[in-house]
Order: C-alpha cells, then structure tokens, then sequence
C-alpha cells in the first residue's frame, strides 16, 4: 500500500521507531532503477519513504497536477506487487537533504538513511554539503564503468585540504 504525507499530521507515528530510507526525486518516470532501490531497502528492514520536493535546487517547481501524475504513476508501478510493502510517498517543499533531514528528525524519527543514485552526488557537491551530513547516505551506483569503494573508517576523514591548512 501506497501512503502519501502531505502534512505532519499524516505522518504515521508508528514510523518512528522502524529504520527509514528516504529515497528523494522527482520520479520521473519512476522505473525499474528506482524498484531496485526500494526492494534493496526493504530487504535491509528499512521502510521506505519516496519524497518527491516540489521545490528542487536544479528543476522547475511542480505544479499540482504534475505531482498527481507522479504519485499515480508510481502507484500503477507497484500495483499487485506483493513483494512491495508499506512504501509511503512523502511530498515536502525541502529542496536540499538536510533541510529534510531537519524536519523528520524534529518530528521524532532517530533511525534513517537517505539513499540516492550517483547522479544525486553533483546536487550534494553543489550545495557543498557532501562532506558535512549529519546522516547516514547510501548511494547506489548505475554506471557499470564506476566503481565505488569504500575506505577504511580510520582514513575516512583525511583530506589534503585539512592537512594543508592545519600545517599554516
């Protein structure tokens, strides 16, 4: 079942306690990448909120009908899907992770990952805010000729430009 949060008061408060995965975008077209991603989540044990933002950082605002479209779209998607549980659509006007990272967390959720593909990495860059989140981020890779890699967690923070500027 589909669930759409449009206000705080039809945020269900069960989802407090369950580990989250917001997954943010405009979802359009929602498709298979974006179903990978949610029964990749689901399998984790993360309830997955999609958070379609009417205002984004890098695209035109959405006007009502283009979100109903979308919210429609991506209930046909997953319609007789039973494989797909309790996936909610959250509409917000928070353009940028941390503002929607802010509001959930003010409204009492503790436990949550924001996950995007690597094409939201440019976004996050723009904003100069890759390296300051406050939360958790996975990303999924699409693109056969990257490969992601993780450091290990006593070099994670290491950067040249801190080094150079301790040094003076």
């Amino acid at each position: 079942m589909i669930w759409t949060l449009r206000t705080k008061s039809d945020f269900d408060n069960s989802l407090l306690s369950k580990k989250l995965a917001i997954f943010p975008g405009s979802f359009n077209p929602f498709h298979d990448g974006h179903g990978y991603i949610v029964k990749d989540c689901q399998n984790r044990g993360e309830t997955v909120i999609l958070e379609i933002s009417l205002v984004t950082i890098d695209k035109p605002l959405i006007s009502e009908e283009e979100l109903q479209r979308r919210i429609t779209q991506i209930q046909q998607y997953f319609a007789g899907k039973i494989a797909y549980t309790d996936i909610y659509v959250a509409v917000t006007a928070f353009p940028l992770l941390q503002d929607k990272y802010t509001c959930l967390k003010n409204m009492g959720v503790t436990d949550m990952t924001f996950v995007a593909g690597t094409d939201c990495l440019p976004r996050l860059q723009m904003t100069n805010t890759l390296s300051k989140l406050p939360f958790k981020l996975r990303v999924y890779n699409r693109y056969s000729n990257i490969e992601m890699v993780n450091t290990p967690p006593e070099i994670l923070d290491i950067s040249s430009s801190k080094i150079r500027a301790q040094a003076t």
